[in-house]
């Protein structure tokens, strides 16, 4: 695997272009709320001269994330103290944070790292479902996995027309969903049992009694303690992830939405259509008639 991360090519791609510079930038830069995931921009940067890349006035109008391929960068939420990151660091930084993070290590080693800024109105609640948390350095498998995510991303970036932004999201909503999974170090520990249990479990009726019970608390009690740890309850939290691994199976043309809603939990197709489209605004079937 590592051989493979350190022959992967510099590339940056962009979702809104312009061949002004300026206007380029600001639209990498900005916030589309509008939508329910939008990638602004992202790619891979080999570094290995001088590299200061520094936001600590306003920060950045979208989130932010890095993952360290290869070699160390010097990374910083003030400008004074600095944290060194290596192989697998990884971190979400939120809109409008201060930070400012510079090539590490020797002068002859070289940086490799992913880039990826995006927004919308969802992240928040993707971000929660994915077990990553703003603003905390966590540490990832670099995987075969990661990669072909990754590539998947970039690839969506050679599609055309409208069925571009559709694949780009459901390449970043995947992206994300398994990074949490690759994540050494997982943000929740209090409920670590029974939410890692929800992650393998997503196609099996899942009960408010049973998580409660692996966590020697009564329901109430781990209702209140869920939602303080994801900020959504443990229906809308279980839900979120279906729907998002249905986004993923979706675009796999041989499998049947019958079999889509029942890898994902859902023995009724049309209870399963009806919370589909809740949550996205189409039906699967329109879903992946866009993602084509």
């Amino acid at each position: 695997m590592i051989d493979t991360v350190n022959t992967l090519a510099s590339q940056c791609y962009y979702t809104f272009w312009s061949n002004d510079n300026i206007t380029r930038s600001r639209l990498a830069n900005h916030d589309y709320t509008e939508h329910h995931v939008m990638v602004s921009c992202c790619g891979i940067s080999y570094v290995t001269g001088f590299l200061n890349e520094n936001y600590l006035k306003n920060g950045r109008n979208n989130y932010y994330l890095i993952i360290v391929l290869d070699g160390k960068m010097k990374f910083s939420f003030d400008g004074e103290s600095f944290m060194e990151l290596g192989v697998g660091d990884a971190v979400v930084i939120d809109k409008n944070t201060p930070f400012i993070f510079r090539r590490g290590g020797t002068d002859d080693e070289g940086l490799r790292y992913v880039w990826i800024h995006f927004s919308g109105s969802d992240v928040l609640r993707i971000l929660a479902a994915s077990e990553i948390e703003l603003n905390k350095f966590f540490r990832i498998r670099i995987e075969d996995e990661l990669i072909e995510r990754l590539e998947s991303l970039f690839y969506c970036y050679r599609l055309p027309g409208e069925r571009q932004l559709y694949m780009i999201e459901m390449a970043l909503r995947n992206l994300l969903f398994d990074l949490g999974s690759l994540s050494h170090t997982p943000v929740v520990s209090r409920l670590d049992r029974s939410i890692r249990y929800i992650h393998q479990n997503l196609k099996k009726e899942i009960t408010l009694e049973e998580l409660a019970a692996m966590e020697f608390l009564g329901v109430s009690r781990y209702r209140e303690l869920f939602k303080e740890t994801t900020g959504m309850s443990p229906g809308m939290y279980i839900t979120e992830l279906r729907i998002t691994k249905a986004q993923g199976l979706l675009t796999q043309c041989d499998i049947s939405i019958s079999d889509v809603a029942a890898r994902v939990g859902y023995s009724d197709r049309l209870y399963f259509q009806r919370i589909f489209k809740k949550y996205t605004g189409m039906t699967p079937g329109e879903y992946r008639k866009r993602a084509k």
